[in-house]
């Protein structure tokens, strides 16, 4: 896979598809330091693969900070979000769907316009990482979708929902 450090990416797209700040598609990608937001949709669209970041931030989305997504195809997707800020963006800061997988610990998920978290036949695991401030609540889950929160660290403001 490949490795990306310490960027800084500020997106803006006409188009309606696939607008994202940074798109992965079936890639083993880690991201580590980077700063990443789209004025016109997602900051990072996942597809698939197995992607991990580290002390990233992902704010000022026009729609999800962090949207990870299972493979149409049915391939596994997972991603692993440490140590990172999701703020102010106007969708869900992060959302995972279609299958797919996430683990998400020591990260702020704050001020989003959806919820924090939000699962829709996904996955997720969430560890020592703190939800509060954001519009439709902090953590949802839906559509047979599983959330493990794991430890006794996390700082919800609202409890998790199954919608």
């Amino acid at each position: 896979g490949v490795q990306i450090e310490g960027v800084r990416i500020r997106h803006s797209s006409k188009s309606i598809a696939n607008n994202y700040g940074v798109y992965l598609k079936e890639a083993g990608a880690k991201l580590v330091g980077c700063d990443i937001s789209s004025s016109t949709g997602c900051a990072v669209g996942i597809e698939g693969g197995n992607t991990a970041f580290q002390n990233c931030t992902f704010s000022g989305a026009k729609n999800h900070g962090l949207a990870i997504y299972g493979d149409l195809f049915g391939s596994a997707c997972s991603a692993t979000v440490e140590d990172c800020t999701v703020t102010d963006n106007k969708g869900d800061g992060i959302l995972v769907r279609d299958g797919a997988n996430a683990t998400v610990s020591n990260c702020t998920l704050r001020g989003n316009g959806g919820y924090g978290l939000h699962l829709v036949d996904g996955s997720a695991r969430l560890a020592s990482s703190s939800v509060a401030g954001n519009r439709s609540g902090s953590v949802a889950a839906e559509l047979g979708a599983n959330l493990e929160l794991v430890g006794d660290k996390n700082v919800l403001d609202k409890p998790a929902s199954r919608l």
